[in-house]
């Protein structure tokens, strides 16, 4: 019996000295302290990284706005440099309204000129048929 003793008080010992390998020596309250550092610093890191994103979109909102009220006051007579993105501008905003009205006949009940789309019905079996032949 004393044999498994000293074989287990042996394992016990070679466990606490890998630990304290592991651990260089510290105690498991340093350990703890640690590790709350260090969970405390990443959530301080995710907060900040917040916070930039935040301010990357108000700086990205303040930019639309900057652009808008320029469009807005010179679109009768863009500078150069503006012309071809102005275009661009009013064509996107005619293809938004044209949509826009599609939308509107759709909902209507009218749907001349909408693209038919064809659909496929096909039972899940079939599905799993082919595929296992395939």
């Amino acid at each position: 019996m004393a044999d498994y003793m000293d074989m287990i008080n042996d394992t016990f010992d070679k466990i606490i000295d890998k630990v304290k390998d592991y651990t260089n020596g510290k105690s498991a309250k340093e350990i703890y302290e640690e590790g709350i550092d260090k969970i405390s610093g990443y959530s301080k890191i995710a907060a900040l990284k917040f916070d930039i994103n935040g301010a990357k979109e108000q700086a990205k909102d303040t930019f639309t706005e900057i652009g808008r009220l320029y469009y807005e006051k010179t679109r009768e007579a863009p500078e150069e440099d503006f012309k071809e993105l102005f275009a661009r501008i009013d064509s996107l905003r005619d293809e938004v309204n044209e949509k826009r009205e599609k939308i509107a006949d759709i909902r209507n009940g009218d749907i001349s000129g909408i693209k038919d789309i064809e659909v496929e019905i096909t039972e899940f079996g079939e599905v799993v048929d082919n595929y296992e032949n395939s």
